[in-house]
C-alpha cells in the first residue's frame, strides 16, 4: 500500500488573500520589500551655517585680506603725496636760493645790500611755509625714513637761513661769535641737504652750493661797511680838522691884518713889518707913515670887512680905511684888498691893492 503524504492543512481563504496582496505590492512597489527587509536608518542633524569653525576662519581670513589692501591703499597715497610734498619743496626753495646766490655775486659792484637781505627774507619765509606744510603730512603708513629727511632739512635750512636773514638787517653789528654760529649752522644745513638730495632719486635740479657761503659774504659785507664807516669817519676827521684849521688860520690871518692896520694908521711901520713878507715889504711905501705925509689928511680907522680863503690856499682880505681931513669934519673911505699867505708857518700880509669901499 503506498503511504500517502500527509497533506498541509489548507489556509484560510483571508491568508490566501492578504498573500496575494502582499506578493502585488511587492512586485509594483520593491520599497514595500525593503521596508520589511531592511533595518530603518538614522539621519544626522544638520549643522547650522555659522557655527561651523571653517565659516570664521573663512570671515577672518576675508578681513585680514581687505584690511591689508586697505592700509596698502593708504600707504601708497600717503608716500605718493609726501614725495610730491617733497618734490615742490625742494624746488620752491632752490629756486629762491638760487636767487640769493644771484645777488651776492654781484654784491661786490652793486653793494645793494637791501635787496640782497629782502631776498633772505623771501627765502626765509619760503621755507618756514614749507616746513608747516610738512608738519601737516601724515606720518603713520607712510615713507617714515624719507620724511624724516625732509624733515630734518627743512628744520636745518630753516635754522640757517633765518639767522643768516636777521643778520643781514644791520651787517655793521654782526660779531665774530655771530659769524661762527652762522657757520655752524650752515654746515648743518649743507649736510642734510646732501642727505635729502641723494637718498632722494626723484630730485632733479640741484641745490646752488653759493648759498652755503652766506657767512663769509656776510663777512665781507660787515668788512666792507667797517672800512666805509672808517673811510666816513676819517673824512669827517679829516674835515673837522680842515675846519679846525681854517679857523686858525682865518683868526690868524685877521691878527695880521688888524696889526698890519693898527700899524698903518699909527704910523708905526716897526708894528707892520713882522706881518709883511719880505717881498712886501720891499714894495710898500712907508714913507707915507712919515707924520710930514699926514698934514692934510690921515687914516682915523678901519674896519675888516672880508677874510675868505681861496682856492690856492690863501686868504684874501677886505678892509675899508677911514680918512680924516686934518683942515674940516670932512671924510671919505678906502677900500684896501689884502692878499695874505703862509710863510714859515706865520700867515703873512703879500700885497695890497687900492679899490672901491666896501
Amino acid at each position: 500500500m503506498k503511504e500517502e503524504k500527509p497533506q498541509e492543512s489548507e489556509k484560510p481563504a483571508e491568508d490566501k488573500k492578504v498573500e496575494e496582496v502582499k506578493s502585488t505590492d511587492q512586485e509594483t512597489n520593491p520599497d514595500v520589500a525593503n521596508t520589511e527587509t531592511d533595518q530603518p536608518k538614522v539621519k544626522k542633524p544638520k549643522k547650522i551655517w555659522y557655527k561651523n569653525p571653517w565659516f570664521w576662519v573663512g570671515v577672518v581670513a576675508a578681513t585680514i585680506g581687505v584690511i591689508s589692501i586697505t592700509l596698502g591703499l593708504v600707504y601708497r597715497s600717503n608716500v605718493l603725496k609726501t614725495n610730491q610734498a617733497i618734490s615742490d619743496g625742494w624746488f620752491d626753495i632752490t629756486t629762491q636760493s638760487q636767487e640769493v646766490v644771484v645777488l651776492q655775486d654781484k654784491l661786490d659792484q652793486t653793494k645793494d645790500y637791501n635787496t640782497y637781505s629782502t631776498q633772505l627774507h623771501t627765502l626765509e619765509t619760503a621755507v618756514s611755509n614749507r616746513k608747516y606744510s610738512a608738519s601737516k603730512l601724515p606720518t603713520w603708513l607712510n615713507n617714515k625714513a624719507q620724511l624724516d629727511r625732509y624733515t630734518s632739512f627743512l628744520n636745518s635750512f630753516e635754522t640757517y637761513i633765518s639767522r643768516s636773514a636777521s643778520l643781514s638787517d644791520d651787517p655793521s653789528k654782526i660779531s665774530t661769535d655771530d659769524l661762527t654760529k652762522l657757520t655752524d649752522s650752515s654746515k648743518s644745513a649743507e649736510d642734510a641737504t646732501s642727505n635729502l638730495k641723494n637718498n632722494t632719486s626723484y630730485l632733479q635740479q640741484d641745490m646752488p652750493q653759493g648759498i652755503f657761503n652766506i657767512p663769509s659774504v656776510l663777512q665781507k659785507v660787515t668788512e666792507a661797511i667797517a672800512a666805509g664807516q672808517a673811510k666816513t669817519q676819517a673824512e669827517k676827521q679829516a674835515a673837522a680838522n680842515a675846519t679846525a684849521k681854517d679857523a686858525a688860520a682865518l683868526q690868524a690871518v685877521t691878527a695880521s691884518v688888524n696889526t698890519f692896520q693898527n700899524g698903518f694908521v699909527a704910523g708905526n711901520a716897526a708894528a707892520m713889518r713882522p706881518v709883511m713878507t719880505s717881498g712886501f715889504q720891499n714894495e710898500y711905501n712907508f714913507n707915507q707913515l712919515n707924520p710930514d705925509q699926514r698934514q692934510y689928511q690921515y687914516p682915523a680907522s678901519f674896519r675888516i670887512i672880508t677874510v675868505t680863503k681861496q682856492t690856492d690856499g690863501t686868504y684874501k682880505a677886505d678892509v675899508n680905511v677911514l680918512f680924516k681931513y686934518t683942515d674940516n669934519s670932512n671924510q671919505y673911505t678906502q677900500g684896501y684888498e689884502y692878499s695874505v699867505i703862509s710863510s714859515s708857518g706865520k700867515w703873512l700880509l703879500n700885497n695890497e691893492k687900492q679899490t672901491n669901499s666896501f
